[in-house]
């Protein structure tokens, strides 16, 4: 396939990504978060088994356990977050305070002896104040608990991008990501019979599909497309594309009636959005292309 018909992929992903907030909104209304999550990984796991079969399993050492579980850990707590903050905040807050993540990354590899350029501190800056205009009560500077949960998913993955850049080169891709799915599955599953939370909810209409959607198409397929994409097309055109996934969230949820307009979400939203574009102008400045160590900014 040539590089214009995997950047057209790349945005197909991207899409899906973006309307699955106001999806996910909806189902989480009428079934327990958690168990949304357990059930969505646990069909995305078996999927994954389904592809590699008999070679991805013995391409699985104990360090891609170790390594998978590590993910697996970050994976659940971003995805745990996420939808947990779905069910009490708008799908468009949740998806631009997601979408912080991609300018956290290169701040958790300037800890790690990455040196920081000028864009990716105004980066940082750009996010912090679209973040006060989108989430900060005006009355009373204060955040609602949705909008904490989803800055702590942000937090989540953008650890779980930085150590996916650090393993993945070192495992199989299938055993790593099969491995990860499936700790994932088991941490949300432990979550959620903690919580005590029941199965109600499951027969409602559109749960299943719901499921479905973010299981296959946002998981499964968005991760094998965007894997076998990058050998082609380059992180900083990559990024680019991802920085349309919250703008999609917010016209989906428009487009749906699941919020309506407002003045701070697309003053707030323009504004990480600059962010985050700075943020892969930083990463390309500093040399962050294929094949140099830095992960790509990507859920």
């Amino acid at each position: 396939m040539n590089r214009r018909l995997w950047i057209l992929l790349l945005l197909a992903v991207t899409a899906c990504w973006g309307a699955s907030f106001a999806i996910i909104h909806q189902a989480v209304k009428h079934v327990d978060p958690y168990l949304f999550v357990t059930l969505g990984f646990t069909v995305a796991a078996a999927l994954i088994l389904a592809l590699g079969r008999g070679r991805m399993l013995a391409a699985i050492t104990r360090s891609t356990l170790r390594d998978g579980a590590w993910l697996g850990l970050l994976l659940a707590a971003g995805y745990l977050l996420q939808t947990a903050g779905l069910a009490r905040t708008s799908p468009s807050n949740a998806a631009f305070l997601t979408a912080i993540s991609v300018v956290l990354v290169p701040v958790l590899l300037a800890f790690g002896g990455w040196r920081l350029p000028r864009a990716g501190w105004l980066a940082v800056v750009l996010a912090a104040v679209g973040l006060g205009i989108l989430t900060l009560d005006p009355e009373t500077l204060s955040l609602n608990l949705g909008d904490v949960l989803s800055i702590g998913c942000a937090c989540a993955y953008a650890g779980q991008i930085v150590l996916t850049g650090r393993c993945s080169s070192r495992h199989d891709l299938l055993a790593l990501t099969f491995v990860e799915f499936v700790a994932t599955a088991l941490l949300s599953a432990a979550v959620w019979a903690i919580s005590g939370a029941p199965t109600a909810g499951l027969d409602v209409p559109g749960v299943w599909g719901a499921l479905g959607f973010t299981a296959i198409l946002c998981t499964v397929v968005a991760y094998l497309v965007m894997n076998a994409a990058q050998r082609v097309v380059s992180s900083w055109e990559a990024g680019l594309v991802f920085t349309t996934e919250p703008i999609v969230a917010a016209v989906v949820a428009l487009a749906m009636g699941v919020e309506p307009w407002r003045l701070r979400t697309t003053v707030g939203g323009l504004l990480i959005l600059a962010a985050m574009v700075t943020a892969e102008a930083a990463q390309r400045s500093a040399g962050g292309e294929e094949g140099d160590g830095h992960p790509q900014y990507a859920r």
